[in-house]
This record gives structure tokens, C-alpha cells and sequence, in this order.
């Protein structure tokens, strides 16, 4: 692993590095950026993503050492003054380190439904805020989530901000895209999937009465909606069930991903109780 100390704008070698704004990084050129010494360290830790380079303020001693431990010797670290770093990329870089990893092929939903031990799978329909993506790949990490099914609209999980946000379990957590969530959610039943619609509609079923009609290690696909419009009317018809979480009056929702977080630990009470001691 070598470290390489780097003093100049042009170094074709930070190519990677530049213009790192550009939300469509994974469309146009097929690498994403990692931000934030402890979320590069979870990547260089272990993911399913390659990493391709470190670029970080050479100031970074202890992280520099860290880093040169784990990377394999074909992984450059390249160092630079914070200053340039940020002239580099185009922004201001206040936590001075950064990634790049090439996103690589991506994992069909069979593929995804198969490799999944966990029996717990999380379904977004028009998820654009990146925090909130971040937050739930976060949340699904907390609480065994096996997999992440994102559809077409949902903000991309390998965009700067949310993989941030994810505190870096959007690289590890399996996820896949598709372009119907209709059609993701035969596939889902098929495989055995209990589907799930999360709803604040006073009509539906609480989440603990859903919970507590589980089977012990039932398999069951949770489906969340964008803030504001929630689940299309056609998820809703077509999931198995649809559940609400009970609050306070004069509270009609929460953030999605905090009712992510909260069915997520409901449903895997239910399913492990051992989860709950």
C-alpha cells in the first residue's frame, strides 16, 4: 500500500477526485465517493464494493496508519494539504479524507432474495431524499435487515450524502434496484415474503398486531413511501397487509425512516425474541 504525497491541481492521478458534486458520479463514470474518516475506514474495513484509491490531508497520521494496515499493497493512499484537497474537488473538505469505489455489476432481486439469511427485507417506492435513504440503509443495519430493494425514483444509496449518512452500511448492506415495485412484490411473495405496506391510515392494522400474528422466523418484506404522498395506492391493494404505527394525538407521522427503524425492531421482536432481552 503506498502512501503518495501530491502537490499539484493537474496530478492525473487525482482524476477521481474531481467534480465530486456530480450526483450522477455512478451513472456518468461508474465510481462513487466515500466522505468521513470513519465511514472510509468502514470501507477499506470490508465491503462488497472495490475500493479503488484513499485521497486524504496528510495530516491524517493515525488514520494514514490505519489505513496502510488494512488496504491491500495495490491501493494508493494519496495525501495532500487540506487546502488542495479542497481545490481538488471542487468544495470546501472539512473532514479532509476521501474514497473512491467502483460500483461493479449490479445484484438482480432473485439473486438478492436468494443470498438473504436474515428474512427481513426492506422495500422503498420514491425515496428522493438521500438522508433518509442513508438512514434507513442505517437502520436496516442495526436491525439485521438482510437486504435493500430500491425503486427507479429512489435516490441513488452510492451518492456522497447518503452513503455519509449510512455511516458507510450502504457498502455493506446488499441492495438492488427495480424498475417496478409491483413487480418486485410478486417476486418478493413468491420467494415466500410476507408483503408488508407501512401506512398511517387509521384503517390499517398496528404494527404490534401484525408482529404478533408472525410466524416465528417468517420471512416479511417491509415497504416504505416517500414523506408527504407515502405508498401508491396500487403497493397498498396489492401488499398482503398494510400496518400502522399508533401515535400520540395530533401526530399523524413520523419521519420515514424513523418508522422504518421502529417496524424494523417491532417485526424482528416478533420473529427473534431472543432480540429482545
Amino acid at each position: 500500500m503506498p502512501v503518495i504525497p501530491v502537490s499539484s491541481l493537474e496530478d492525473p492521478r487525482l482524476r477521481d477526485y474531481c467534480d465530486i458534486k456530480d450526483a450522477d458520479l455512478v451513472k456518468k463514470r461508474g465510481i462513487f465517493i466515500v466522505e468521513s474518516p470513519l465511514t472510509v475506514r468502514r470501507f477499506a474495513e470490508g465491503s462488497r464494493f472495490a475500493l479503488r484509491s484513499v485521497f486524504l490531508s496528510e495530516r491524517q497520521t493515525e488514520l494514514i496508519t490505519h489505513l496502510g494496515a488494512v488496504l491491500p499493497a495495490d491501493k494508493p493512499i494519496y495525501t495532500a494539504t487540506p487546502a488542495l484537497m479542497s481545490e481538488v474537488v471542487g468544495l470546501p473538505i472539512h473532514r479532509a479524507c476521501l474514497a473512491v469505489g467502483e460500483c461493479g455489476p449490479e445484484l438482480g432481486l432473485p439473486a438478492l432474495l436468494e443470498a438473504d439469511t436474515s428474512g427481513l427485507v426492506v422495500v422503498m417506492e420514491a425515496l428522493s431524499n438521500a438522508e433518509n435513504v442513508g438512514s434507513i440503509f442505517r437502520n436496516a443495519a442495526a436491525f439485521g435487515v438482510g437486504a435493500v430493494v430500491l425503486d427507479g425514483s429512489t435516490c441513488d444509496p452510492l451518492y456522497r450524502r447518503s452513503i455519509r449518512v449510512s455511516v458507510g452500511t450502504a457498502l455493506t448492506v446488499p441492495f438492488t434496484r427495480v424498475s417496478s415495485v409491483l413487480d418486485a412484490l410478486d417476486t418478493l411473495r413468491a420467494a415466500g415474503y410476507l408483503t408488508l405496506a407501512l401506512t398511517p391510515d387509521a384503517s390499517a392494522s398496528t404494527l404490534a398486531a401484525v408482529a404478533g400474528g408472525l410466524s416465528a422466523k417468517g420471512k416479511v418484506a417491509v415497504f416504505v413511501g416517500a414523506e408527504g404522498p407515502g405508498l401508491t395506492e396500487a403497493v397498498l391493494r396489492e401488499a398482503d397487509l398494510r400496518a400502522r404505527i399508533p401515535m400520540s394525538s395530533g401526530v399523524d407521522s413520523i419521519n420515514v425512516a424513523a418508522a422504518a427503524a421502529v417496524a424494523f425492531y417491532r417485526l424482528q421482536e416478533a420473529r427473534v425474541p431472543e432480540l429482545g432481552r
